[in-house]
């Protein structure tokens, strides 16, 4: 095993043993496409490599429309991710001298749009994951991976470590003829060319209970995806 093979394989190990459900790596020159200000050398200059990890959402809380404990899984996926994110970058800098950068899996961020309630993370992570081989985007605008269907939370890591990259999904997670989650959006916020209305979206999915706590109500599009039904 060559040395930079080695470390991606050490890398990988650590990942799972920090509890990433699905690891991906992609170099930083797959993101030409990205906006200026979001693209992996635009945080750090000499980026070399990036490092996706995801941890798969429960089914009991999506599935038995309880509201609450999906609101707590979601954002303990957060939580969850943020701590490994920041783990493994220790690794990586204790054991090789290097240098990373772990990304926000949600907030904080920088940009925002308050009129059209537009908000853009410092590094998209779900593109990151494509480019990383993890999935594809759906038409929901969400990830979509061959094991967890769209049902997964991610974080991404900017790192100086030239690593190979994976290979892109060749799979069609997300058949052209298929309309479910755009059928099953109460707000009619998904557009079908894999981008949302973020403003119709927001306005809907968190609501409030009795006592003020604010929880997500709404998660129809990744429900009715046969992808993630097939887990």
């Amino acid at each position: 095993m060559s040395g930079q093979s080695s470390i991606k394989a050490e890398i990988i190990g650590a990942a799972r043993r920090l509890g990433a459900d699905l690891v991906g790596i992609t170099s930083s020159d797959r993101f030409g496409h990205a906006p200026a200000g979001h693209k992996p050398t635009d945080i750090m200059a000499n980026a070399q490599s990036v490092i996706v990890l995801a941890l798969r959402c429960l089914n009991g809380p999506m599935k038995h429309h309880h509201w609450t404990s999906y609101t707590v899984v979601h954002e303990g996926n957060d939580i969850r991710l943020n701590n490994m994110a920041y783990s493994l970058s220790c690794f990586m800098e204790e054991k090789y001298g290097a240098h990373a950068i772990p990304l926000a899996p949600n907030s904080p961020y920088y940009d925002w749009d308050e009129d059209h309630q537009y908000a853009a993370g410092d590094l998209s992570h779900k593109h990151a994951a494509v480019a990383a081989g993890l999935g594809v985007i759906g038409k929901n605008s969400l990830l979509i991976t061959p094991r967890y269907g769209n049902k997964v939370s991610l974080v991404s890591i900017i790192t100086d470590i030239v690593l190979e990259p994976d290979a892109l999904i060749g799979q069609e997670l997300c058949p052209s003829t298929c309309r479910l989650c755009i059928d099953a959006c109460p707000q009619q916020a998904i557009n079908g060319d894999n981008t949302i209305s973020q403003t119709k979206c927001r306005s809907y999915c968190w609501t409030k209970l009795p006592r003020g706590f604010s929880v997500l109500h709404c998660w129809a599009c990744r429900e009715v995806c046969p992808a993630s039904n097939a887990t």
